[in-house]
């Protein structure tokens, strides 16, 4: 199984019964400072009322609130809000701006109409890891120097203005022809 999911179990039957429901977590490797989803899998039953838990237990003193879809005010805060986590009708979780503290345990307990009930379980890796997704080069074209001064070596030297780029000539011949089959199709 994949981390960052639960699993799911097929159930049926006349009496209320307890299933097991698919969490994912999106992104599925979230780094400090990012807004996570614990996304509840779609296709169930109208929920009537869910509860989010953050640790192993599913109790009110690990309840980080509760939901009630349709509801004037939905969600009812519990002991381990934040002010980060935000519920949806759906059943998923948004928490914003997650911290490596928030890594750990997280269980979802959906009451559907008219009486079944399922739960789902999540484990949440919050990481370091801040490293940008870009790196800064330096150019690899040399800039013209005026004669007799080097900026590294002559603290006096004016920092040299770099040339705007020549475009290239096949370029420019591709750009004059499309102008002209655009011309013609217009006719």
């Amino acid at each position: 199984m994949e981390a960052g999911q639960g699993c799911l179990l097929l159930c049926w039957g006349p009496r209320p019964v307890v299933c097991t429901v698919v969490v994912h977590v999106i992104p599925e490797a979230p780094s400090v400072g990012q807004n996570v989803i614990l996304s509840v899998e779609a296709g169930l039953d109208p929920l009537r009322h869910f509860d989010w838990y953050r640790g192993r237990l599913a109790d009110g003193s690990t309840r980080i609130f509760s939901y009630s879809p349709g509801q004037e005010r939905p969600q009812r805060n519990g002991v381990q809000f934040t002010g980060r986590e935000v519920g949806f009708p759906n059943g998923s979780l948004l928490l914003r701006g997650a911290q490596a503290n928030d890594s750990g345990t997280y269980q979802v307990a959906l009451q559907l109409v008219p009486q079944a009930s399922e739960k789902g379980t999540v484990e949440l890796r919050v990481s370091d890891d801040m490293e940008p997704i870009y790196e800064v080069m330096e150019s690899p074209l040399e800039l013209p120097q005026p004669e007799g001064r080097n900026p590294e070596t002559d603290p006096q030297a004016p920092p040299a203005i770099p040339l705007p780029p020549q475009p290239d000539p096949n370029y420019t011949e591709l750009l004059k022809r499309a102008e002209s089959v655009y011309a013609q199709i217009q006719r």
